[in-house]
């Protein structure tokens, strides 16, 4: 089974039987035994160990008590248990949208550099109507010389 990719420009659900005060984590990594990130209002560091790692989920159990499951925060989990206590309760179209909206907030707070812009949307490619021949003219105006 394949590790999770902790990346610090992402936004994880983080849950705790024993610590609810956490809901969410940007700038998540391990650092020299602990697991480092800031949850919007400050930054967290739990020295610990890594007890499950899978494709979508990293579960830290740290050494002072405390178990976190941090999974990448998805559109329905944000709505369903997130947005309603965010300031303004944003909403987003896509999971990207809603990572870049975290990074420009915060990520200045904890040193991540600006989110990239979204990338624009693929041209899209018009039929000519057909039986009809279109031009163009070279035509530099009147009294323009080439």
């Amino acid at each position: 089974m394949a590790a999770m990719e902790l990346r610090q420009d992402r936004v994880y659900l983080v849950e705790s039987v024993q610590d609810q005060t956490v809901k969410l984590a940007l700038g998540t990594h391990v650092f020299h035994g602990e697991l480092r990130w800031f949850d919007t209002v400050r930054g967290r560091s739990k020295r610990g160990i890594l007890v499950a790692d899978g494709p979508s989920e990293l579960v830290w159990q740290s050494l002072d008590g405390p178990r976190y499951r941090f999974t990448p925060l998805t559109l329905e989990r944000y709505n369903k248990d997130i947005r309603h206590r965010v300031e303004q309760s944003p909403s987003f179209p896509s999971v990207d949208e809603l990572n870049r909206f975290y990074v420009r907030q915060f990520g200045p707070m904890i040193g991540l550099p600006p989110p990239a812009p979204p990338a624009p949307p693929p041209p899209t490619l018009v039929e000519k109507p057909k039986g009809k021949t279109v031009t163009t003219s070279k035509s530099r105006g009147p009294g323009k010389k080439k």
